[in-house]
């Protein structure tokens, strides 16, 4: 009955969101004005703002930080369980800060916490298409204190636009885009268009450039091409 209900406790959660390292600023409503993005693009520097709950869930410290760390089974554990993986997983060191204007704290602030150029981005020496945990706390020193508030996935493959003659031998463009976010369109009245987008989400999905990159291209038919074979002697 509705006169016998009681409060067992407080339910906190965390939103971590993937956002430009030159652009992760919120407006008044709490929205990104560029992003965010649900994946990010290796090698290059990116952005990360962990929206904390009220009444307590961050402190007003610098004592903050983040914990890259592999999937596991045990990652989803209870926050409170001590074989949680963010407490006992070693950091990742394929996931760096990037050397900008700060420390590796989020800031000071009670409702969220931002990485980016104002303090220090991250980047990842990661292949396409991998997973990796998100781990925050508030203590950094203190490794039983840390608990998982999402993930990071790099992007499925790169955005490549190319132009041409058409003609061998005549110069032609390569281009890498970033900066693409997948845009949900207003649901429909049976949900199907929303729910297809949100299912399939656009697999060149990544932040901004914000680095310089090398390309390497490959013939596609090489391993048709006969054998270089040994002209000595």
């Amino acid at each position: 009955h509705q006169e016998f209900a009681q409060q067992l406790g407080t339910l906190y959660y965390w939103t971590l969101l993937i956002c430009d390292a030159d652009e992760c600023s919120m407006d008044d409503a709490g929205d990104l004005s560029v992003g965010p993005y649900l994946r990010i693009i290796p090698h290059q520097r990116f952005g990360l703002i962990l929206k904390c709950p009220p009444d307590g869930g961050c402190d007003n410290t610098l004592n903050n930080r983040l914990r890259f760390v592999k999937p596991g089974w045990n990652n989803d554990l209870p926050s409170w369980h001590a074989k949680h993986g963010c407490k006992t997983s070693a950091a990742s060191e394929s996931i760096e800060w990037v050397t900008s204007g700060g420390d590796t704290d989020g800031g000071d602030q009670l409702g969220h916490k931002v990485w980016d150029n104002r303090r220090r981005p991250a980047r990842a020496t990661l292949g396409f298409d991998e997973q990796w945990d998100v781990c925050f706390s508030n203590i950094f020193w203190s490794p039983e204190s840390f608990f998982k508030v999402g993930v990071l996935q790099t992007t499925h493959t790169m955005a490549l636009g190319s132009a041409s003659s058409g003609f061998a031998g005549t110069p032609g463009s390569l281009v890498l885009y970033g900066g693409i976010a997948t845009l949900h369109p207003p649901l429909a009245v049976n949900g199907t268009d929303a729910q297809r987008e949100a299912l399939n989400p656009s697999p060149y999905e990544g932040q901004s450039y914000s680095d310089a990159a090398v390309m390497k291209l490959l013939a596609y038919d090489r391993s048709l091409s006969p054998p270089l074979q040994d002209r000595r002697g």
